[in-house]
């Protein structure tokens, strides 16, 4: 009855606790989330399992890394976490590219940040429908949209 339904990120604990219904999602939706958060958690942040996310983080103020490296880097990161954690997913194969882009900020400025886009394709392991997602980040300071 439930086998397709998933609760939707991030999770409302006030709703669980007091036993009310929480929102749902569908599979490709609820990994997605999932990728998400493997992708915004830096390395040891999950005290539980410090080797749960993604190493984008060390990479945030790090202008001596090349962006080949780089790239290479994430890739495996990101790979190794969706082997890892997300096993909904097979046949995982995962893009990065690395942009020079002006991002507005605050006050009508401009600045200059480096755009890390990634690109992930799949297939679901219950369905083995065709999965893609896309997310990117600015480093320096980190933050995604």
């Amino acid at each position: 009855m439930f086998k397709n339904r998933y609760y939707t990120l991030p999770l409302n604990y006030a709703s669980l606790k007091g036993r009310k219904a929480h929102d749902t999602c569908g599979l490709q939706t609820s990994v997605a989330q999932y990728i998400h958060l493997i992708t915004t958690t830096y390395l040891g942040e999950f005290r539980v399992d410090p080797e749960f996310g993604c190493n984008v983080w060390e990479y945030d103020f790090d202008n001596t890394v090349t962006d080949n490296s780089l790239k290479e880097n994430l890739k495996k990161s990101i790979l190794n976490a969706l082997d890892k954690y997300e096993k909904r997913l097979h046949n995982s194969s995962v893009t990065v590219s690395i942009k020079q882009v002006e991002v507005d900020e605050l006050f009508k400025s401009k600045r200059i940040k480096k755009r890390i886009e990634i690109e992930i394709k799949a297939k679901l392991s219950a369905t083995n429908e065709t999965f893609s997602y896309f997310e990117y980040f600015y480093l320096g300071p980190l933050s995604y949209y």
